[in-house]
């Protein structure tokens, strides 16, 4: 049965393959039949079951839906889907995965419930489904996973309240349910039952109720955030207990009281935030100066007085430090401005006083280079200045120091720009300071001042122009290499501060290609991209007109056209954008902008053509599109728009598509969209639309050609008059929830190209109207299994048709025995997972052009017809899992174009032609395995010399096997067990040297002993030799050769002699079985090497000696067994009972003694 489950393995995997998409094909040009899965992208097969049990395609950029035949994969231990563009529901078959452990779906855009059947996953360890759309609660079932340390279900949109039975699963490691809508208050003895939790993230919810006060339980807490929810009370002292706690955040919460004591317990505590609390009152406590190893310290927008406490200079590795929008007062502590490793300093809005200016000046003139390359951000606003610091008023300064400088030369539109707002009641938005060489780096001063009189600050200029302090200031800039310039410094600062609004503003009098330069520069300033293309193409000395992406009329001199698709920019669309007045044509496609659109881009009125598509824009569609009453194309496809569609849309009465597929979107399908008799595309795929489609939906869509409407929601009849839109060429509703029959109207749609309606709930017949559509190429209706009765015979007489998709459906009777008369074109015919039965049809051979037949999976019965040789362009032959009987014709193997034959779990009979292989060149995959073939293995083999996969186990062949197979140097795996072959396993298996597999068991004629040229495959990752007769003995140096092998299988032989020492250097050995046979002498302790085993099988041996305490060093193993040695004596070494993922321990019926 390995084989055949293999092979069902591999078409779950192939059917996955089916629905979905991935940039350059990488899985369909990997993924085939004439490759063996476990060689496949992403897949990974056990050694014992030779079954899937890994299947990781993380980050592959794939798109689709995640199909039911996973739940196929009844061996999966770990399902990484995460990162990719999945969407649709969970199937519930995933439910049957009883051995997964790890199930990660994080970062895609699948929506519906969580569903409940996720409980029945006991063993799963990992749950990652964090960042899709998932709605509803989170079920109860979940408590069923008492295996579980992750879940991770943070940003989706789930409601309701935390189950209080998840607090119970005491395996819990990690719980991440932020960004939700969760609601309810957490269970008082939430930390009861949670003795491992180290991390607990529930941030940005609506959590109301108390912190519970049994928070300090989780004494293994490291993380804890609950920001930005509605917790009311104080914070618990009990907090005080998480010792272990590195980082917490309280912020954003209605809580009050104030920041107990405790929190100087927390002495691993690396970042503190409990900001935006109004409640929060009382002074910062002295305790704080015990969290020497805090980083970040935020306090803001608090109502908490007092002095600043002294103690917070002992946070020696304190960087970040934000008491802002508090009422701190006192003087300004000295001891602040010593530490070596504060980056920012944050005291805007409280009511500080001392000597600012001398503290930071003092340090300038002892320690400049050292303080001010630390000290990168500082804000002080309102507080009271000594007389000393010569201005008693309110300011801000803002203080930036970049490091990193670079040199370069400067033309005369250079410049350096000091930005100054309110400054003696002007407005003043940009200086510019001209020279002609100097040191650039990015250097940003405010003074923003807040006086009494507008000339206050003319009180005591000789301060500013002549004072040590601000000279030295300066004098550090230069030399620090910030500003190096040909004329004073100070100087030009104060010149640039005194320079009218009017003066600045005559350059912008121009407002027409001026005014688009303008909007163009502020976008640029928004985005970064590769090789900065834009930075260095889009400058004031080059003309807009020449910039790259921008187009302008010749008339208006105006803007026109602006296109970036497809340039990996990254940021916000400025609304500056919006005074491109003239612009027809707006594309930023294929990019990385985020963000909302901006409402100014509602005054293109011009505009004829949005492309927005593939980017990460998010928030709902805006209404005002309804505005852009000249667009023909509306493209926001691909993007995180959620919400509704906005009913004006409809206002857009020119618009010819509309494509805002593969989205967040629901909520109904505006009817009105519908009206819009211009349309000739509709793409609404992938999002999550629900309610059913209007009846009359097709009467004011005269001009339609494509209507998207896949993978959403969707439910209710397909309408019956769909009829009506007479000009469509593709019709997609595949993947909803549609239910009732195909109308037979749809066969009035003549000019149809494409038909997909599968994976709906769709129940009765395929209509024979469906013959109508003459020009009709892809028919796709699979996955339905209320669609019964037959296939209409009138699907065979559409003579355009390539593909017909009907598989995994409950579709009955037999195919009609003209069926290919009809069909000049068809490339694809899949009908598997069916009930149809009756023969293959005779005139199957008719269909020349056909490359892949799949009847896999049904209860076809009779014999393969012979005409399927004339199918001279085939590839792939699927007629496994049949009842099929009688011999195989000898014209399929002269079909030379065939790469795959899967002729398995059949009921055939005889023999393989000896010259099967003459006309095969292409041939990768030949599964012959479950059958009744008798015979002889043809020696002609070695002809199919592409061969990868050769199964031809659990059949009747006899007589030797064929040296000449030793030519299939490409050989992959080989499976011949459970035949009646005999002699001897020939030598020459030694030159396959790519093999990975070798499977040869139960076969009791199979004599002789194992060639020693097997262990010279160093490809080899399972050898099954078991249940055979094999005798003698292992070589001495078998491991020396096999650094890949995971898997060896010899037990129920006659192998004797002593287990070789060297068998410590098979390295890689997960599971070594050697039982059953007549081996001798001392279990080697080398054997205690083998540190990545995890079953050892040793029992029924004639072994001696004692159980090597090395044993113990297999911290991984699983499963021992050593039974059945009655020359086995001495003590169990107290080392085994030291692995701790041991499950089975069988040291039955030996000579053991001791305790």
């Amino acid at each position: 049965m390995t084989v055949r489950n293999l092979n069902s393995d591999q078409f779950a995997l192939l059917e996955f393959k089916d629905h979905i998409a991935g940039p350059q094909n990488v899985l369909a040009n990997n993924w085939t039949a004439s490759t063996s899965v476990c060689n496949w992208i992403g897949v990974s097969c056990g050694i014992l079951h030779k079954r899937v049990i890994a299947l990781n395609l993380t980050s592959m950029n794939l798109r689709g839906t995640i199909p039911p035949h996973l739940g196929n994969l009844s061996f999966l231990l770990s399902l990484d889907l995460s990162s990719n563009h999945f969407y649709g529901h969970l199937p519930k078959e995933l439910g049957q995965l009883h051995r997964l452990r790890i199930l990660r779906l994080s970062y895609n855009r699948l929506n519906g419930k969580i569903p409940s059947w996720l409980g029945n996953l006991q063993r799963v360890r990992r749950l990652k489904m964090k960042k899709n759309n998932f709605t509803g609660i989170i079920p109860e079932t979940l408590v069923n996973m008492s295996n579980l340390k992750i879940l991770n279900l943070g940003c989706n949109q789930l409601s309701g309240q935390v189950p209080s039975s998840i607090f119970k699963i005491s395996s819990l490691k990690i719980i991440k349910l932020f960004s939700n809508s969760l609601s309810g208050s957490l269970p008082n003895d939430m930390c009861q039952h949670l003795p491992k939790l180290e991390v607990l993230y529930l941030s940005r919810n609506e959590l109301s109720g108390n912190i519970p006060s049994s928070m300090g339980k989780c004494s293994n807490l490291k993380n804890l955030s609950l920001s930005y929810n509605q917790f009311m009370g104080i914070i618990p002292r009990s907090i005080g207990n998480l010792t272990q706690l590195q980082e917490l955040y309280l912020g954003f919460n209605n809580l009050e009281g104030q920041i107990p004591e405790e929190i100087g317990n927390l002495l691993g505590l690396q970042l503190l935030s409990i900001q935006a609390i109004k409640g929060l009152t009382g002074i910062i406590p002295r305790s704080i100066g015990n969290l020497t190893r805090l980083e970040e310290l935020y306090l803001a927008w608090n109502n908490l007085e007092g002095q600043i406490p002294s103690s917070i200079a002992k946070c020696y590795q304190l960087q970040i430090l934000d008491l802002a929008e508090n009422q701190f007062s006192g003087l300004i502590l000295e001891s602040i401005f010593n530490s070596t490793t504060l980056e920012e300093l944050d005291l805007f809005n409280n009511k500080l006083e001392g000597m600012f200016f001398t503290l930071i000046f003092s340090k300038l003139q002892k320690h400049a280079v050292e303080f001010v390359s630390s000290i990168l951000v500082i804000y002080f606003y309102r507080f009271n200045l000594s007389s000393h610091d010569y201005i008693n008023s309110h300011f801000l300064l803002r203080f930036y120091v970049e490091k990193g400088c670079m040199e370069r030369e400067l033309s005369k539109q250079d410049y350096d720009s000091v930005e100054n707002n309110d400054m003696f009641g002007n407005n003043i938005k940009k200086v510019y300071i001209i020279s002609k060489k100097y040191i650039y780096c990015s250097v940003t001063i405010i003074l923003k001042y807040i006086i009494h009189g507008p000339w206050a600050f003319l009180h005591h200029p000789n301060y500013f122009i002549n004072s040590t302090s601000l000279f030295l200031l300066f004098h550090f800039l230069g030399l620090f290499r910030l500003a190096i310039m040909n004329y004073n410094t100070c100087f030009h600062l104060l010149l640039a501060l005194f320079i009218p609004c009017s003066v600045l503003c005559l350059a912008m009098t121009v407002r027409n290609l001026n005014s688009d330069q303008f909007a163009l520069l502020e976008f640029k300033d928004r985005i970064a991209g590769p090789q900065n293309v834009l930075a260095n193409n889009w400058t004031a000395s080059n003309s807009v007109c020449n910039w790259i992406g921008v187009s302008y009329g010749i008339l208006h001199k105006r803007i026109i056209a602006l296109n970036l698709t497809s340039m990996n920019l990254r940021g916000t669309i400025p609304p500056q954008l919006g005074n491109l007045s003239f612009l027809l044509s707006l594309d930023l496609s294929s990019n990385h902008f985020y963000g909302h659109l901006p409402k100014e881009l509602g005054q293109l009125h011009r505009l004829k053509i949005l492309q927005l598509s593939c980017n990460h824009l998010n928030s709902e569609i805006p209404s005002w599109l309804g505005n852009l009453l000249s667009v023909r194309q509306l493209k926001m496809k691909n993007n995180n728009f959620t919400g509704t569609i906005p009913e004006t849309l409809v206002n857009m009465s020119n618009l010819e598509i509309l494509s805002l597929g593969f989205n967040q979107l629901s909520g109904h399908v505006p009817s009105s969209i519908f009206k819009i008799s211009s349309l000739k595309i509709i793409d609404l795929s992938s999002n999550s639309l629900s309610g059913s489609l209007p009846n009359d939906m097709c009467q004011h869509l005269p001009k339609l050609e494509g209507l998207h409407l896949s993978w959403n929601e969707l439910s209710g009849n397909i309408p019956f008059g769909m009829g009506k839109c007479n000009n469509l060429k593709t019709l997609l509703l595949s993947y909803n929830q549609l239910t009732g029959i195909i109308p037979k109207s749809i066969g009035n749609l003549t000019r149809l190209q494409k038909l997909y309606l599968e994976f709906n709930n769709l129940e009765g017949q395929i209509p024979e109207e469906i013959d109508n559509l003459l020009g009709l190429e892809l028919l796709n209706i699979q996955a339905i299994k209320g669609l019964t009765g037959q296939i209409p015979t009138s699907i065979f007489n559409v003579s355009s048709l390539k593909t017909i998709v009907l598989y995994n459906n409950s579709l009955s009777g037999s195919l009609p025995n003209d069926m290919c008369q009809h069909l000049p074109k068809l490339e694809g015919l899949y009908l598997s997972w069916n009930e149809l039965s009756s023969n293959i049809p005779s005139s199957m051979g008719k269909c020349s052009n056909l490359k892949n037949l799949v009847l896999s999976y049904n209860q076809l019965t009779g014999i393969i017809p012979k005409s399927i040789g004339n199918l001279t362009r085939l590839q792939k032959l699927y007629l496994g899992f049949n009842n099929l009987e009688g011999q195989i014709p000898t014209s399929i193997f002269n079909i030379s174009s065939l790469k795959t034959i899967d002729l398995s779990n059949n009921s055939l009979s005889g023999s393989l032609p000896n010259d099967m292989c003459h006309h095969l060149p292409k041939l990768e995959g030949l599964y012959l395995d479950g059958n009744e073939l008798s015979g002889n293995i043809p020696s002609s083999t070695d002809k199919c010399n592409n061969l990868k996969m050769l199964a031809l186990s659990v059949n009747q062949f006899t007589g030797i096997i064929p040296r000449s197979i030793g030519n299939l140097t490409r050989l992959q795996d080989l499976y011949l067990g459970f035949n009646n072959l005999e002699g001897q396993i020939p030598e020459e298996i030694g030159n396959l040297l790519g093999l990975e597999l070798l499977n040869i068991q139960a076969i009791k004629s199979l004599t002789g002993q194992i060639p020693t040229s097997i262990f010279n495959i160093s490809s080899l990752k399972t050898i099954v030799l078991s249940n055979n007769s094999l005798s003698g003995s292992l070589p001495n140096d078998m491991c020396q050769h096999l650094p890949k092998l995971e898997g060896l299988y010899l037990s129920w032989n006659e192998l004797s002699g002593n287990i070789p020492s060297s068998m410590g250097k098979c390295s890689n050995l997960k599971n070594l079985s050697i039982y059953c046979n007549q081996f001798m002498g001392i279990i080697p302790r080398s054997i205690g090497n083998l540190t990545q085993l995890q079953k050892l099988y040793l029992g029924f041996n004639n072994l001696e000696g004692q159980i090597p305490e090395e044993i113990g060093n297999l911290l991984g193993l699983e499963l021992l067994n050593i039974q059945a040695i009655k020359g086995l004596t001495g003590q169990i070494p107290t080392s085994i009972f030291n692995i701790s993922s041991l499950k089975t321990i069988d040291l039955s019926n030996n000579s053991l003694s001791g305790i």
